[in-house]
């Protein structure tokens, strides 16, 4: 008699839904977030057990009573939901905005922790509005790995704008985009304390537009063989800003070797490099990159 032996069952394990959390601490009335999910409605649970649910696109806005507790970490969590039942369903978010109220003189809650490792289809991912009052711990925003992320603006308006948006943070020293192959727009403007950006390269990257607008303390940067092309500037207060086609580095700490590593690091290509109110531009050496094919603007 032959013997066969059992097979053991195949176990597969189930897809979990993304979700997105952190922490917050209360400064004013009201904390207010949207999101997009492959579902098409997402459902916050907050801090006090309370839960608010909402259609892509759609912003939720939490209301908290007056004295503020601006010391204690409050948790959020955020996943997508069947519309229909309400509950929980395997899905992915795509966006996720934050930006301040516009109600009287209300501004977003101060954002205290972030973590996009759940996150990992994440196309879109806005913070605007995040000056001192509005990001009180994280020093560092890591979103390397999120092969899906296009679009990444910190401090700068999601229509494009980045001049003065939203005042000085001064908590941000460092943002890694490693492994972001997808991203477009990279946007991280007016953070005094931040000092390193990495993972901006052509074999990581896509990039079209690069905005470093304003961040006082930053001093090194490296974007080996990235290429901008086919620029498109406006100008406003006297300074030329960019749309797309090129790096915004103005009003940064970049001494002349510093700039001159840019330059070096940059592969061919048409677009505009802003320097202006840089600490090096008066001995650095545009013609690196104007040899390459670029206008080079503020030196």
């Amino acid at each position: 008699m032959i013997s066969i032996p059992s097979r053991k069952p195949v176990l597969t394990k189930s897809p979990s839904a993304d979700y997105y959390e952190g922490t917050i601490v209360q400064s004013s009335l009201f904390w207010r977030v949207r999101l997009s999910t492959s579902t098409g409605f997402y459902k916050i649970e907050w801090w006090d057990g309370t839960t608010s649910t909402a259609a892509n696109g759609s912003f939720v806005q939490k209301s908290v009573a007056a004295p503020y507790d601006n010391l204690t970490p409050k948790p959020f969590k955020v996943y997508s939901i069947d519309n229909t039942t309400n509950q929980r369903k395997i899905g992915y978010i795509t966006e996720i905005w934050h930006e301040r109220t516009f109600t009287g003189l209300t501004r977003l809650s101060n954002i205290n922790t972030a973590n996009f490792r759940n996150c990992p289809r994440l196309q879109k991912f806005y913070f605007f509005n995040i000056g001192s009052n509005q990001m009180t711990a994280p020093s560092t925003l890591d979103f390397s790995g999120l092969k899906e992320l296009t679009d990444l603006r910190i401090n700068a308006d999601p229509g494009g704008g980045y001049s003065g948006a939203g005042g000085q943070n001064t908590t941000l020293t460092s943002v890694d985009v490693t492994g972001c192959s997808s991203l477009q727009y990279c946007y991280i403007s007016n953070s005094d304390a931040l000092t390193s950006v990495t993972g901006l390269n052509s074999a990581a990257n896509s990039l079209i537009t690069l905005v470093l607008y304003n961040n006082g303390s930053l001093s090194s940067l490296r974007i080996q063989n990235c290429s901008f092309n086919n620029p498109s500037t406006y100008t406003y207060g006297g300074y030329n800003l960019l749309v797309s086609g090129g790096a915004e580095l103005s009003l940064c700490n970049f001494n002349a070797a510093a700039l001159d590593q840019i330059y070096t690091d940059l592969a061919s290509g048409n677009g505009i490099i802003i320097v202006t109110n840089n600490p090096g531009t008066t001995t650095d050496d545009p013609s690196i990159a104007t040899a390459k094919g670029y206008t080079v603007l503020g030196t």
